[in-house]
């Protein structure tokens, strides 16, 4: 039975007080919830999908980077996927990615073929994780993605489209995971409407 629990609970992050801790030392419910979701699908070999309405810094973003760089280190040809509102955001969610890389135990193990602003590639598995902005309506269309996490989803130009779109690159079997989460940006619109469809229990997030 697979456990990411121990892989996600030693990766490194940094708090906001600067200092730099084991992420297990830290992990808050909601946080944990995520990472036992993601365990159960995997087990069931099932695809995975939630939706988070969140409250600022309850840290969402975190753990489902952790939980992407962490499948990307144990899967062969693992593709990722981030999309952000805007590029600042992106790429602080690539960075928080290569953080979890330059301060994990078994970097050694591991060569790195790619490692810029956009996009990090592993030379020994082939997995991947790139950024894009959810104002690039065709992002991911090329590619085959096992993991997509849409972050801010509220504040995207179009995300219908979008979604649309990137339905044709995420795999319906397992692994297949997308994890969109956002803070609230009134009412109507595609989060909105998923957001209660999951609540309403009329889709599978």
């Amino acid at each position: 039975m697979a456990d990411l629990v121990p892989f996600v609970n030693r990766l490194q992050i940094v708090t906001k007080d600067l200092r730099v801790v084991q992420l297990g030392h830290v992990l808050n419910h909601a946080q944990y919830r995520i990472v036992e979701e993601v365990n159960r699908a995997l087990n069931e070999k099932r695809r995975c999908r939630f939706i988070v309405l969140k409250a600022r810094q309850i840290g969402v973003s975190t753990i489902t980077e952790a939980l992407m760089f962490t499948l990307a280190m144990l899967l062969n040809r693992m593709s990722g996927l981030v999309i952000s509102h805007e590029a600042d955001s992106a790429t602080h969610l690539l960075k928080m990615t290569n953080h979890y890389w330059e301060t994990w135990r078994f970097r050694d193990l591991y060569t790195i073929r790619h490692n810029s602003v956009r996009h990090m590639s592993w030379e020994e598995n082939g997995s991947s994780i790139r950024i894009a902005t959810g104002k690039n309506v065709g992002a991911g269309r090329s590619q085959t993605i096992q993991f997509l996490h849409g972050s801010e989803v509220a504040f995207w130009d179009d995300p219908e489209t979008l979604m649309t779109g990137l339905a044709q690159s995420i795999p319906t079997t397992a692994p297949s995971i997308i994890g969109l989460e956002s803070t609230a940006n009134g009412i109507g619109g595609y989060f909105y409407d998923t957001w209660n469809a999951a609540v309403d229990g009329d889709i599978e997030y």
